[in-house]
């Protein structure tokens, strides 16, 4: 005869046994969080409007790239189209992108959804205020960079003066850019550097076409028109430098 109290110890011992092998199997087959699919998911860049105290808007544009680099270009709204870029690395802190500049200055940014990001206090707190909605960044499409190809005229081609804008994108995000003038008698503006596509703006280092010049000329192109323009406002007079007569290459340019 079976002892029937030592066949009901068996019997959990036998359940709880089969019990541990499932949940084993299946701690074995749940998947851990991909890194690589969270980095793949913040990466690409995002566009926001902040509130300004004396300014309609802040347009900020940040890119967070695969090998943990970021660039964020600022421009203040009615600021004659002067934008400046900072660039830095980034890196994941549990919930949070924690981002590093070059001056070491650091900002956090929490990942809401896989197309949104928003910006952070100093305490890693989200902003609390009616304003609170102008502090999300959400991620838009960069431009492509062939579609910026192409000539773009200052003044009315064919008719007195006028100057001529050549991008040609070299590969990748990189650029030779060009400008030219046409004019009988008035000696104008030429100019032949490299330029890089950085939150959807050509940015170029003026100081490769000569060591004194300290600014970054900047061209941005909406709707056709490109923007040449200096990242720090107080810098737009290098431009000058590579123009006779009092000219310069800053100016609105309205492709052909």
């Amino acid at each position: 005869m079976i002892n029937k109290p030592l066949a009901t110890l068996a019997i959990v011992a036998l359940l709880s046994f089969t019990a541990c092998k499932k949940t084993d199997s299946m701690a074995a087959e749940t998947p851990k969080a991909d890194s690589t699919q969270v980095t793949r998911t913040v990466s690409g860049m995002y566009e926001g409007v902040l509130p300004c105290a004396d300014c309609p808007g802040i347009e900020t544009t940040l890119s967070f790239d695969n090998d943990s680099n970021v660039s964020k270009t600022v421009l203040y709204q009615d600021s004659k189209g002067a934008a400046e870029t900072e660039k830095g690395k980034w890196k994941l802190n549990g919930p949070y992108v924690e981002v590093t500049f070059k001056d070491n200055q650091t900002e956090f940014y929490l990942i809401k959804t896989d197309s949104t990001i928003a910006i952070l206090d100093q305490d890693k707190k989200e902003i609390q205020s009616e304003l609170a909605s102008h502090y999300i960044l959400s991620k838009e499409k960069p431009i492509v960079p062939k579609s910026l190809n192409g000539s773009y005229i200052l003044g009315e081609e064919g008719k007195g003066y006028y100057q001529t804008l050549s991008l040609t994108n070299t590969k990748d995000n990189e650029f030779d850019v060009a400008v030219t003038f046409k004019a009988a008698t008035k000696k104008g503006c030429e100019f032949k550097g490299k330029g890089i596509l950085v939150n959807n703006q050509i940015e170029v280092n003026l100081k490769d076409s000569n060591p004194d010049l300290k600014a970054v000329m900047t061209i941005s192109v909406k709707n056709n028109m490109a923007v040449i323009s200096t990242s720090k406002f107080n810098e737009r007079y290098d431009l000058m430098y590579f123009c006779g007569g009092g000219g310069s290459l800053a100016g609105e340019y309205l492709k052909k």
